[in-house]
């Protein structure tokens, strides 16, 4: 529960309360109860007051966000770098390759001549030896329709598979997203139609802030804000 000053009023406690939330004077003043009516400018006068602008710095000492935190924090997101919340990890990558059609043709016979070969030397049932028929006579046919194709067009090619080899790929660190979710690094993470959308605070917002807290500003919260920055990454599916 949040300590109360003993000078303060219900509604001066309530107004404090909200403020050091929102930052926000016309919101702290409707949390109090007063009148929408009047809300900005009994924000304002609130704010005013000795005692309740004690009380604020008090409260914001007590949840350790002293100026020099607040300070640290704005730093850090002056310093958001989404670099920040990527990971190395390594994968299996084959590469492709385009070949003509006559190094696939030689590939398919060696696989015919290496099951014909297997053939000879164990015993199937005959179940097994026609299921293993069936394959072969697959390949056989592939092979021929290969061989029409290159009559008709020597320069015919394809797209294969290469070479599987270990890569180091930077890929989007969820639990890292989630940390600085929590540490107030960045605001929300949600999942979208394109993929993972980041949103991060501004930073000149951030500095707003601050300033607020410390009473440099004159006009009250309700004037334009720095828009947050928004990243969409699309993320692998892994197989989902």
């Amino acid at each position: 529960m949040e300590p109360k000053s003993k000078d303060l009023t219900a509604r001066e406690q309530a107004f404090v309360n909200e403020y050091v939330i929102t930052l926000n004077k016309t919101s702290s003043a409707l949390a109090a109860g007063l009148s929408p009516k009047t809300a900005k400018q009994q924000g304002w006068a609130f704010y005013n007051r000795s005692h309740v602008k004690a009380a604020i710095e008090k409260l914001l000492q007590e949840n350790t966000m002293t100026a020099g935190e607040t300070l640290r924090r704005v730093s850090k997101i002056a310093e958001h770098d989404m670099a920040d919340y990527f990971s190395p990890v390594q994968k299996l990558h084959t590469t492709k390759i385009k070949v003509g059609l006559q190094h696939i043709i030689d590939r398919i016979q060696k696989e015919i001549d290496f099951e014909d070969l297997y053939r000879s030397k164990v015993e199937m049932t005959e179940e097994a030896n026609d299921a293993w028929f069936l394959q072969q006579q697959d390949r056989r046919d592939r092979k021929l329709r290969y061989e029409l194709e290159l009559e008709l067009n020597p320069n015919a090619t394809r797209i294969i598979d290469g070479e599987t080899e270990i890569v180091e790929v930077m890929e989007l660190d969820i639990n890292k997203l989630i940390e600085a979710r929590e540490r107030g690094q960045i605001k929300g993470i949600k999942y979208g139609p394109n993929g993972i959308q980041i949103e991060g605070y501004s930073a000149l917002d951030a500095q707003d802030k601050l300033l607020r807290v410390h009473g440099k500003f004159e006009k009250d919260n309700e004037q334009s804000k720095p828009a947050a920055t928004m990243h969409i990454f699309q993320l692998p599916d892994n197989g989902r």
